[in-house]
């Protein structure tokens, strides 16, 4: 997002007033799920049962604001105001799991099971704001300028056997991993 301004002035009497803002505002909020749930008393069977949820949510934003006024004049004034916001979240439940299940028997036993939960959301934010004023005469130049960023990153990150009777053969693993990064410039 950019936004621009500029102003001159020029007279006897001169007065150059300028400002610009700019605000980009984004959120992400989504429900992932990988799930076995709720089998009764009917058992699952199968040589190798896998489950998984992801997520790679990214925002990448960039916000700048930019404000230049100039007067010219035996009596004048200039004054720059430039603001930049930039406001990020994301707010994602990733979930993979086994729940009320009945999975292999004594004498059928299921293979593995494997249930893996990843998060990897990412923002990379910037925002930068510039202003200058100028005044050439008997008067007075005011520049100001903000830039302010955030990056929100809440997000539920999960991997679970509940709740279940699970008879294998071979291995049971469950992962659940949350790499997320946030960076505000």
């Amino acid at each position: 997002v950019f936004s621009g301004s500029a102003a001159i002035a020029g007279g006897g009497i001169a007065a150059g007033l300028s400002g610009a803002g700019a605000n980009a505002v984004n959120s992400i909020s989504m429900d992932v799920k990988s799930f076995i749930e709720g089998t009764g008393e009917n058992a699952i069977n199968g040589t190798d049962i896998s489950l998984s949820a992801s997520d790679d949510s990214s925002i990448d934003a960039t916000v700048f604001a930019g404000s230049i006024a100039a007067s010219f004049g035996a009596i004048g004034g200039s004054v720059s105001i430039a603001v930049a916001i930039a406001d990020n979240s994301i707010d994602n439940i990733v979930n993979a799991y086994v729940d009320s299940v009945v999975m292999g028997t004594d004498e059928t036993p299921a293979g593995n099971l494997t249930v893996t939960a990843l998060e990897k959301a990412e923002i990379d934010s910037k925002a930068q704001a510039m202003s200058f004023a100028a005044s050439f005469s008997i008067g007075f130049a005011l520049a100001g300028g903000g830039a302010g960023t955030s990056g929100t990153i809440l997000t539920d990150t999960q991997a679970y056997v509940a709740n279940s009777t699970i008879r294998l053969s071979g291995n049971m693993e469950v992962t659940a991993e949350n790499t997320s990064i946030a960076l505000a410039e």
